[in-house]
């Protein structure tokens, strides 16, 4: 059953036959016009209303003002059939008045309909998938419905049905303009809720961004996007990344069993809308290089393959996080369906006979085609990145992008090596790595050992000594002369309670290496590469297990760093190329190094004698606590005192006496 919550007024005109009789219409008395069939009322209206009981009628047709006057003239027609159908049975004079008066709002609201602009919403959507009668009608309820102005029971096709069935309509053709072949499905103003059920028992969802234009009053529906440069159009961009993502996520829930209908129509709708003024701004702007790309006739890319595109495009500028399954093989699957059961059927645009993977568009992270496959469930979790040769065909700067979306944990190596003090055996073995990652085709191409090594070509160091020897200073110093960024590993983020996520964050934290081109930093590598025969839990010897395969798959540069070197798996040793011990600083080293962390600008006393400072047996990371402190005690006297030789001791003994390793005892001295 349906009800309008509000009433309307009368309006000052009503069809003669409701006050006339049929001898005083064929007599034509009281100035009665038989071809127009109604005239102006003398009788005041609240009379009419009293005597004759009936609904408003309507006035002269004429185009809608606004979205308000339409839709109130929809409730008001809604209103008067229902009256008439549940007096249908009835032969009596009065329903065949209300009858009369059904027909006059039904020619009114569509007349009127029919001559309003495009500047009302409805209306230009209704004339743009050209809609008939009885579709405006379905769709005008479903939104009223929507906006709380009309109350339907469950909201299914039978209960529209009741609320739009007319005198003489078959029911059949109701139903058939709510099914999935008609006008209003295909146009995806509407979709249902529950797509298992019959069609009859099925409730319908309008299109909600649809319903926003209406409640809002903004059109959703304009022509492109304002933007006035490409940098200005891949920022905008951001907003059909996150439309997508959501979109991937409501029908993950529809596929697993828990998901709200609702939810995905809203955001598949809203993703549409995005791609069509994106659409529509790549149209206005056709000299850009996204656009030559993208609407290229020749390329064959189109639909769901730039949708694709577009979305991995996002990756690269960061729009989300690298590691957000949109960007896996199910999450792309999922964000171009419309439906459930056509995500398989989409996963065919990722296989290794695609037109994107073999025209050199997309790949796996990090190239891996080994990992491709025609396989909808295998496709399901590989990480998909375009290629450079994509980026280059989109004008996009790559490693500007890189950069983009570089994410919190790869980022720019600040120390250099000419800030570090080493010895002699360190400096050897770091060259040896430098050199082998600056020149790695000479030594595998073409000097010929990838021939014979087709795998385990990443330079693997590992840096172990006691804390404060520099380990993590010269990791990064490596970075920067490598012109590299850096990735740490971090052991919390990496780590999961939940099964098998582990082992996605190992996989994840090397593909993210991968795509930076980064070296790959993992300190306090004991946490992770344990000895396995020490392991408790089944799921620990997986995490090693996934641990050593990735790194014998690695290509790049990656360092290990640990004081507890005996604590690694045995597995490890064969896998690490180059083995480094960071000794603690002899005193010649010290000497240096004092001499490093004191700034010319630091108001040095003359007291102050480097020599004697390096009699003290400090790593480097003690002295630069030592420099720290001493700093602090000279500026507690004020911002213009210096430095005496006094604070540099106080400062050392802070160092020493507080050590809980070798001899000393934990605290300070009395």
């Amino acid at each position: 059953m349906i009800f309008l919550k509000n009433n309307l007024p009368w309006t000052s005109y009503v069809p003669c036959s409701i006050v006339k009789s049929k001898k005083q219409k064929r007599k034509g008395e009281n100035g009665y016009d038989h071809k127009k069939g109604r005239r102006k009322m003398k009788t005041p209206i609240k009379e009419i209303s009293r005597r004759s009981k009936l609904v408003a009628v309507p006035p002269a047709i004429s185009p809608f003002t606004s979205i308000d006057a339409l839709l109130e003239a929809a409730g008001q027609m809604f209103s008067v059939r229902q009256k008439v159908i549940s007096e249908k049975a009835e032969c009596t004079l009065e329903s065949t008045k209300k009858l009369a008066a059904e027909r006059e709002w039904y020619s009114y609201w569509h007349c009127s309909f029919t001559r309003t602009g495009d500047e009302i919403e409805l209306c230009r959507c209704s004339r743009k998938h050209r809609l008939n009668r009885l579709e405006r009608e379905i769709l005008t309820a479903l939104i009223l419905e929507r906006m709380g102005m009309l109350k339907i029971s469950r909201r299914s096709c039978s209960d529209i049905v009741q609320a739009l069935e007319r005198p003489g309509d078959k029911l059949v053709k109701i139903i058939r303009c709510m099914s999935e072949q008609g006008r209003l499905f295909k146009a995806k103003l509407i979709s249902y809720e529950d797509e298992d059920e019959d069609l009859c028992e099925r409730r319908l969802v309008v299109d909600p961004g649809l319903v926003d234009s209406i409640i809002y009053g903004k059109a959703k529906y304009h022509l492109g996007w304002p933007v006035k440069s490409e940098g200005e159009l891949l920022d905008r961009l951001c907003f059909l990344t996150r439309a997508l993502q959501k979109k991937s996520d409501a029908l993950e829930g529809l596929v697993r069993g828990h998901g709200n209908e609702m939810e995905f129509c809203k955001f598949s709708r809203k993703a549409d809308r995005l791609g069509n003024s994106l659409d529509e701004t790549l149209a206005l702007h056709s000299d850009w290089r996204i656009s030559n790309f993208l609407n290229d006739p020749e390329s064959g890319f189109k639909g769901n393959q730039r949708t694709i595109l577009l979305t991995l495009l996002g990756k690269e500028l960061g729009h989300l996080s690298a590691n957000d399954t949109l960007f896996q093989g199910g999450g792309l699957a999922r964000a171009v369906s419309s439906f459930p059961e056509h995500v398989p059927h989409c996963m065919r645009y990722l296989k290794s006979d695609s037109n994107l993977i073999t025209g050199g568009l997309i790949q796996p992270c990090g190239g891996e085609e080994s990992l491709l496959t025609n396989d909808p469930r295998s496709l399901e979790n590989i990480e998909f990145e375009l290629t450079g040769k994509c980026l280059d065909l989109l004008g996009i700067d790559k490693k500007l992008a890189k950069n983009r979306a570089g994410g919190d944990k790869v980022r720019a190596a600040k120390m250099r090596m000419e800030q570090l003090v080493l010895s002699e055996a360190v400096q050897e073995a770091l060259q040896m790595a430098l050199t082998q990652s600056r020149h790695a085709d000479v030594l595998v191409q073409e000097w010929g050992l990838g021939e014979l090594i087709p795998y385990r070509r990443a330079v693997v160091i590992l840096f172990s000594g006691p804390p404060g020897v520099g380990k993590t200073a010269c990791a990064e110093a490596m970075a920067h002369e490598l012109d590299k960024p850096i990735l740490t590993a971090d052991y919390s983020e990496i780590q999961n309670c939940f099964v098998g996520n582990t082992e996605k964050n190992i996989v994840r934290i090397f593909r993210d290496a991968r795509r930076h081109d980064a070296l790959l930093f993992w300190d306090e590598a004991d946490a992770m590469f344990y000895d396995r025969d020490s392991a408790n839990h089944n799921w620990e010897v997986r995490d090693v297990n996934v641990l050593l395969q990735e790194l014998e798959k690695f290509q790049g540069i990656c360092i290990l760093s640990t004081n507890r070197k005996i604590t690694l798996d045995k597995a490890l040793e064969r896998r690490i190329a180059i083995k480094i011990e960071f000794a603690p600083p002899d005193r010649e080293l010290r000497r240096r190094i004092w001499q490093k962390l004191l700034p010319k600008k630091l108001p040095l006393a003359k007291d102050v004698d480097v020599e004697r400072l390096a009699n003290e047996e400090l790593t480097g990371g003690e002295i630069k606590n030592a420099v720290l402190n001493a700093a602090r005690m000279g500026l507690c006297r004020g911002p213009k005192s210096k430095i005496n030789m006094k604070d540099f001791q106080k400062a050392i003994q802070m160092e020493t006496t507080g050590k809980w390793t070798g001899d000393k005892r934990i605290g300070f001295r009395g």
